[in-house]
């Protein structure tokens, strides 16, 4: 491949890398920012004579050198990456993240297989709000609340019920939206280097797995939230870059500006 080839690296028969420069999309990508993750040509990069590893041209600017130490980013190896690339492989995430969380976070793909994501996350939701449903009985306060929505517009217990089992799939999939872009912004205040929108829609599909949980009696809801929280902190952190403090910073936001809502809804 030379400067000024006409034909995207996209689609060339990369077969050990089949990557993109970030600034070059026509050149091939050789490494990742060691800080930011963005994936770099030959031209791109600039070694970093203390730890042997590679930077970008922003990230290898002495101001990114001297602060840049507590967030950088590990290098993504595609060879590590246990994200589902088939519709066969989408209930083998369940164990990655059950079992190898950090390992899993570590090396999502900043580019690819997204759409393996949110479909992993949308079907995590939309079966843990079914749960959730299904389990009503076993929880008084929801239950009475269902009881208050039920009095006030007048509608029939089983009509209430098909009701919210015809929005659940539009709900589940707002709601993923919704929180990818309030993360993705928190993201982007605490950390300018951040690796991409896509990756932070990745994260919180993945941490969509912590909604199955919702299946245990009585304790669903805790255990479920207590997971969500405990891979999207790990999926800030170690996708995105992020410190430990920034990364639960990050997270906490949309938490709070959802639970306010769902407050101000209630009142």
């Amino acid at each position: 491949m030379i400067p000024g080839d006409p034909t995207p690296c996209t689609s060339l028969n990369h077969a050990e890398w089949p990557y993109c420069c970030q600034s070059h999309p026509f050149h091939p990508a050789i490494a990742v920012c060691a800080r930011c993750g963005d994936l770099l040509c030959a031209a791109c990069t600039r070694p970093d004579s203390d730890n042997n590893l590679m930077r970008c041209p922003q990230c290898a600017t002495p101001r990114h050198l001297e602060h840049g130490a507590a967030n950088a980013t590990i290098p993504y190896n595609p060879k590590e990456n246990l994200e589902p690339k088939t519709l066969r492989q989408l209930p083998g995430t369940l164990a990655h993240l059950a079992l190898r969380p950090s390992r899993f976070f570590l090396h999502l793909d900043p580019q690819r297989y997204a759409h393996f994501a949110l479909l992993f996350g949308f079907i995590c939701a939309f079966t843990g709000a079914l749960l959730a449903l299904l389990l009503l009985p076993t929880a008084p306060e929801a239950q009475a609340s269902l009881l208050e929505l039920q009095r006030q517009y007048s509608i029939p217990p089983q009509a209430l019920t098909l009701l919210i089992i015809l929005a659940l799939p539009f709900t589940t999939a707002a709601e993923i939206l919704f929180y990818g872009l309030l993360l993705h912004l928190s993201i982007r205040i605490l950390h300018p280097q951040h690796r991409g929108l896509l990756l932070s829609f990745k994260i919180v599909a993945y941490a969509m797995a912590a909604r199955l949980l919702l299946l245990i009696p009585v304790a669903g809801t805790f255990v479920a939230m207590v997971a969500f929280v405990v891979l999207l902190s790990i999926g800030v952190r170690l996708a995105q870059g992020l410190s430990v403090m920034r990364a639960v910073i990050a997270i906490s936001i949309p938490i709070l500006f959802l639970s306010g809502l769902g407050i101000f809804a209630l009142t």
